[in-house]
């Protein structure tokens, strides 16, 4: 039970390695597209040797903030060894997966020119209109209290 919730604890964590490599790679290609000076997969291998340090000094201080709990003895280690466990291998392979995998399949998948055709499906179009429209009136809200100095 307890390494189930380790599991989702550490969740954000794993998907936050792969979302930060992510952002980078598609931030460097748009860029590089609109510049034309080097192919996708020399922007992504670029933009992912540009992170490798700060997302390897990120996961490392989260497991040394949570690997400590393992020296804790008697009956409190019993229950907490097994989520330990969990958290760190799963931090530990998100790094390897955001470091290796992602960069990889994203330098490959952002080279495919074309639409899924998802924004054909009736459901899709009104959700995103409807999203749009939810917003654009939150922003107009927050504007307008911005500027009578409500907020900021």
């Amino acid at each position: 039970m307890f390494s189930l919730g380790g599991l989702a604890l550490g969740v954000g964590i794993v998907v936050d390695n792969a979302i930060v490599m992510l952002e980078n790679i598609v931030t460097h290609v748009q860029t590089g597209q609109n510049q034309g000076n080097r192919p996708i997969i020399r922007q992504a291998e670029a933009s992912s040797r540009e992170l490798e340090s700060a997302l390897f000094a990120s996961t490392t201080t989260n497991l040394v903030a949570v690997l400590p709990f393992l020296l804790i003895g008697g009956f409190i280690s019993l229950l907490f060894n097994e989520l330990v466990l969990t958290v760190s291998f799963a931090v530990a392979a998100s790094l390897v997966v955001a470091l290796t995998v992602v960069p990889a399949l994203a330098s490959r998948l952002l080279t495919v020119q074309g639409s899924s055709g998802i924004k054909s499906i009736l459901l899709i179009r009104q959700f995103d209109q409807r999203l749009q429209g939810l917003t654009a009136a939150v922003q107009q809200t927050y504007w307008a209290g911005y500027c009578q100095g409500e907020w900021g």
